[in-house]
C-alpha cells in the first residue's frame, strides 16, 4: 500500500509538493503525521533488512529513451513533451527552448555545442536499444565521453559528485572503452506513462560496447543498525504533536499550501531548520499580507515539524553512513563531493515499499549542490 493511500480524511495537503522521490524527513509536512508514522515503521524494517536500499546516482541531465509500440526510437531529456524521432529533433528542441542568456552570441554558441552533443547521444543510445525493445526508461547521464584515467582509476564528474572507479573492476573495464553511460531509475511501458521499478531483465536488454547501463545497486554488503529507542522517541513525538501539526498545515485564507513553502525553505536551509530562521526567510519571499497571515499561525506547529524532521535526519544519516560506502565499494567505486571534498555520493533510495524514499545527507550533499 502506498503511504499516500494510507492517509485518511484527516489529510490536509491539497496540492502536490516535492518530487517523485521524497526525502524521508519531508513526509511529516508533505503527507502528514500518519504517513510519517508509517515511515518510522519502514525505518524499523530497514534495521532488520537493508537489502532494499539502492544507490542514488548523481548524474545530469535526466533523460528518457526507448521505443514505442511501432519500434520507433526516442531520446530526450526530462522536459521532452513529445518523442524525438531523429537526432535533429532533439537538437532543434534544445535550441528552441528558453534559456538564460539567449541572444548572447557566446551563450548561444555553448548552447549549440550542447545541442550537437545531445544529437550525437541520440545516435549512441538508438544503437544501444534493441529493435525489439518496447517501453521507455528514465535515468541520469553519467558521462558522454570516454572517462579520464587517473592512476589506477577512471573518473567521471557528471554533477555534484566525482566518482572514481578502479580500472581492474568489471565496471571499470567496460567504462574504459565506452563513450557514454547512464544510470537508470524507472521504466514506463509507453511514452508519458507512470513509473515502474527498473528490473534486471530491462537492464540486460539495453547497452552496447559504447553505452554502459547502470542499474540501481542494491545494498547487500552492509546491514544498517537502527536504534529502537530513537525510533520510539520519534514515534512518540509524532503522535504527541500530530494535532498541532495538522492544524498548522491546514489551508487558511492567504496561505493555501504552507507545505509548499516549507519545502522551498528546506531545500536551501536543511542544515538550519528553525522557526526563527524560517520566519526570516519568509520575510524575503512573502508579500506583506501573506506574512501577516503566517504570523497568525504562530510557530508551535512549525517547531514540532522541524524537531521531527531533525530526528528523522539523524536516523537517516546513520543509515547512509553504514551502507552507502560498502555499496559503492562493492563495485570498486569511491565518491567525493567536488566542492567540499567530503566523502560520499548523493545517497540512497529505499525501494522496499510502494513509495520509494530518498536518503540524502542534506548537510553534506545538498550543501555541495548549492555551491555549484
Amino acid at each position: 500500500m502506498r503511504i499516500k493511500e494510507i492517509i485518511t480524511e484527516s489529510k490536509i495537503i491539497t496540492e502536490a509538493v516535492g518530487r517523485d522521490l521524497q526525502h524521508v524527513e519531508d513526509i511529516i509536512y508533505i503527507d502528514g503525521p500518519e504517513a510519517a508514522l508509517n515511515v518510522v515503521n519502514r525505518l524499523a524494517q530497514l534495521g532488520k533488512d537493508s537489502k532494499s536500499m539502492t544507490i542514488k546516482w548523481d548524474g545530469s541531465p535526466a533523460v528518457r529513451f526507448g521505443r514505442d509500440e511501432q519500434g520507433r526510437f526516442h531520446f530526450g531529456d526530462k522536459h521532452s513533451k513529445e518523442m524525438n524521432l531523429d537526432p535533429n529533433a532533439i537538437a532543434s528542441q534544445v535550441m528552441n527552448r528558453s534559456y538564460k542568456g539567449k541572444g548572447d552570441p557566446a551563450v548561444d554558441a555553448e548552447r549549440q555545442k550542447f545541442a550537437a552533443s545531445q544529437s550525437a547521444i541520440w545516435k549512441l543510445y538508438e544503437a544501444a536499444t534493441p529493435k525489439n525493445f518496447r517501453g521507455f526508461v528514465d535515468g541520469d547521464l553519467m558521462w558522454t565521453t570516454t572517462p579520464q584515467v587517473v592512476g589506477d582509476e577512471l573518473t567521471i564528474s557528471p554533477n555534484t559528485v566525482q566518482y572514481f572507479v578502479k580500472l581492474t573492476t568489471p565496471l571499470g573495464k567496460r567504462m574504459a572503452h565506452s563513450r557514454s553511460g547512464v544510470a537508470l531509475h524507472f521504466y514506463a511501458p509507453s511514452f508519458g506513462d507512470g513509473h515502474q521499478p527498473i528490473t534486471p531483465e530491462i537492464i540486460q536488454q539495453l547497452g552496447s560496447n559504447e553505452v554502459v547501463i547502470l542499474g540501481p545497486k542494491t545494498v547487500v554488503e552492509a546491514q544498517a543498525k537502527v536504534n529502537p529507542k530513537e525510533l520510539q522517541t520519534l514515534a512518540a513525538s509524532i503522535k504527541k504533536f500530530a494535532p498541532i501539526i495538522n492544524a498548522y498545515l491546514a489551508p487558511m485564507p492567504g496561505i493555501s499550501n504552507i507545505a509548499a513553502d516549507i519545502y522551498a525553505y528546506t531545500n536551501s536551509n536543511a542544515d538550519v531548520l528553525t522557526s526563527q530562521h524560517f520566519m526570516q526567510w519568509a520575510q524575503t519571499k512573502f508579500t506583506d499580507k501573506k506574512m501577516q497571515n503566517l504570523l497568525t499561525k504562530g510557530t508551535k506547529g512549525l517547531d514540532a515539524i522541524f524537531n521531527i524532521m531533525q530526528q528523522f535526519m539523524k536516523i537517516k544519516v546513520d543509515i547512509i553512513n553504514q551502507t552507502e560506502g560498502p555499496a559503492l565499494g562493492g563495485m570498486g567505486i569511491r565518491a567525493v563531493l567536488k566542492k567540499t571534498g567530503d566523502q560520499g555520493g548523493e545517497g540512497l533510495v529505499d525501494t522496499g515499499s510502494d513509495q520509494p524514499l530518498k536518503f540524502v545527507n542534506r548537510a553534506t550533499f545538498s550543501k555541495a549542490n548549492r555551491m555549484r
